[in-house]
């Protein structure tokens, strides 16, 4: 009975020395800097590695204690050693992976390949989600097909994601001579210990959404058939483009970000057909590709306090499109066959204006909604004489509504 009370005894007061750190693991190892208390658990800061490069030249390595408002602690094989923040020029922290973090990024980037792959949505100009028009017998089956192959994918990128994020990280840390640079850069290092991410400087967004065909409207409503009985309009795909956009930028102030945008703003191939009651009959076809390169920046509206918080940014960016806006026309006119094309293709000045209100899911991912413009001056068409269309004038911008996703490093 004594050895019982003896053991409790030693648990407990290892407990009280180890602190919130011990009893949850999620409690701040560091307090707000300015309070002149060692700070951390060893049972929670010790497994970090720390190498510690002083002014003088030389280097302190151990495992992390904690650290106030003036100096670091660090375990060794001989006494603890407290370093103080003007005595060190640069501080490297090792720390172990969480496969847990890169299993949402992975398993979005997965889906979203996946899907988009499956459906051929890379496969033509804008990147366009197909219009499927399941009859009723196959449509449960293809949904089974879509849904099992899209869920492989999206484990594939899942696991793929945790394995990535399982390695060690290493965070530096450096220590102007400055007294203010000095002092940012140890709050900075202070609230890192609190378990608190410092700011991505890296973004990858991509956004995807419903495009306005604005293009194809065009030659819907150029011309018309004096006497048709019938009148037919079809596009290759839909609206939704999968893929809009793609940016890299980096965060040269807190919100301001500079970057570079790759935007293909193409749309689905359309056809317009007229044809009346002697077979006499008239069409169109239109095949409009625009890759866009502009450079941009965007500025954050909306920056809550909150890391999962939502922002709210617009931008603006300048470029080059290269386009390409075919049409071809057929004309039947009784027994007779007449074909007829024009191409128009350019390298034209650029502009984008673009907006997105994004939601953090993790470290790493974030998602929301997202619009844009883009403008393409407009082109003059050469004339198609035997479907009846004069030479026109044709502006190539159009709008996209839809979603953002981001990844931030």
């Amino acid at each position: 009975m004594r050895n019982k009370t003896v053991t409790l005894l030693a648990l407990a007061a290892f407990l009280a020395a180890s602190g919130p750190a011990w009893a949850g693991g999620q409690a701040p190892a560091v307090k707000p800097p300015g309070q002149n208390v060692v700070i951390g658990a060893r049972a929670f800061l010790a497994y970090r590695e720390i190498t510690l490069h002083l002014r003088d030249g030389s280097v302190v390595f151990g495992r992390l204690l904690g650290a106030d408002a003036g100096s670091v602690r660090v375990l060794r094989d001989g006494p603890d050693l407290d370093v103080p923040f003007r005595d060190i020029k640069k501080a490297v922290i090792k720390r172990e992976g969480r496969p847990s973090a890169g299993f949402l990024p992975g398993l979005t980037a997965g889906l979203y390949l996946g899907f988009g792959l499956l459906a051929g949505a890379f496969k033509n100009p804008g990147n366009y989600m197909p219009d499927h028009d399941f009859d009723h017998g196959c449509a449960t089956a293809a949904y089974l097909y879509y849904g099992f192959i899209g869920a492989a994918f999206g484990a594939a990128g899942g696991g793929l994601g945790s394995l990535l994020a399982a390695g060690e990280r290493q965070q530096a840390f450096e220590f102007p001579d400055a007294p203010e640079g000095l002092g940012a850069a140890r709050e900075s290092f202070l609230r890192y210990l609190s378990g608190e991410r410092p700011p991505a400087r890296v973004h990858l967004l991509v956004q995807g959404g419903s495009v306005d065909p604005r293009v194809g409207r065009a030659l819907e409503g150029s011309f018309d058939i004096p006497g048709a009985s019938y009148r037919y309009s079809y596009r290759d795909a839909s609206r939704f483009s999968l893929l809009r956009s793609i940016e890299l930028s980096y965060s040269l102030k807190t919100r301001l970000r500079p970057g570079l945008r790759l935007s293909f703003t193409g749309e689905p191939a359309s056809t317009v057909s007229f044809g009346d009651d002697v077979y006499n009959w008239t069409s169109v076809a239109q095949d409009f590709r625009a890759t866009c390169v502009h450079a941009v920046c965007s500025y954050e509206l909306l920056r809550p306090a909150s890391a999962r918080g939502a922002k709210w940014s617009v931008g603006l960016g300048a470029g080059a499109a290269s386009v390409r806006l075919s049409r071809a026309s057929s004309v039947w006119i009784g027994a007779e066959y007449l074909e007829d094309r024009v191409d128009v293709k350019k390298t034209l000045a650029s502009a984008v204006a673009f907006t997105a209100l994004r939601f953090r899911l993790n470290d790493v991912l974030s998602a929301g909604l997202a619009a844009d413009y883009t403008y393409i001056p407009g082109v003059d068409v050469p004339a198609l004489p035997g479907a009846g269309l004069p030479v026109l004038k044709t502006g190539l911008g159009n709008l996209s509504v839809g979603f953002v996703i981001g990844y931030h490093f």
